[in-house]
């Protein structure tokens, strides 16, 4: 069974009310099939018959220091067999961190990323602010990469090309 770690900023912040409506909207919950299972959960989730999640959940705190969250989540990637990594808007440096750190360790990896319009000057084709980061990725790792437009339907496209 393919183990799946999913990468990507979280755009939610849980010290603000009602912060489970926007974590609802999160890939990863959609792909969870629920927000609880995402703010909540622990462990291995199966997805399907051929699929486990493995994180990351969100389980930060106030109260947590730098190392044990740097840990949880390296050892998650040490665990995981394929990993989805959601690059936006100049992704943050732990996004990209988490994505080197899975190519180093030759993980199956799965980059979707939002492409800008093609009138904005970037220096790769792929039209978006990750573009190092994603041909540094390509030279150390088996990479799949796949561009979105609308990110609440990135859960859909996630699953139609590596849930099949």
């Amino acid at each position: 069974m393919k183990r799946l770690y999913c990468g990507g900023r979280f755009y939610f912040d849980c010290r603000k009310d009602q912060y489970e409506i926007q974590a609802a909207e999160d890939y990863r919950s959609k792909l969870l099939g629920g927000v609880d299972k995402m703010l909540h959960g622990r462990g291995e989730l199966v997805i399907n018959d051929d699929m486990s999640y493995i994180g990351p959940y969100y389980f930060e705190t106030e109260d947590m220091a730098a190392d044990d969250i740097v840990a949880i989540e390296l050892d998650m990637i040490d665990r995981c067999t394929d990993a989805v990594f959601v690059l936006d808007e100049a992704d943050c440096p732990g996004t990209i961190t988490e994505l080197l750190y899975a190519a180093t360790k030759r993980k199956q990896i799965y980059i979707f990323y939002k492409e800008y319009p093609h009138h904005d000057e970037t220096e790769s084709e792929l039209h978006t602010p990750c573009w190092f980061p994603i041909h540094a990725t390509m030279k150390l790792a088996n990479v799949a990469i796949y561009s979105y437009d609308d990110y609440s339907l990135l859960a859909q496209l996630i699953s139609d090309k590596i849930m099949q």
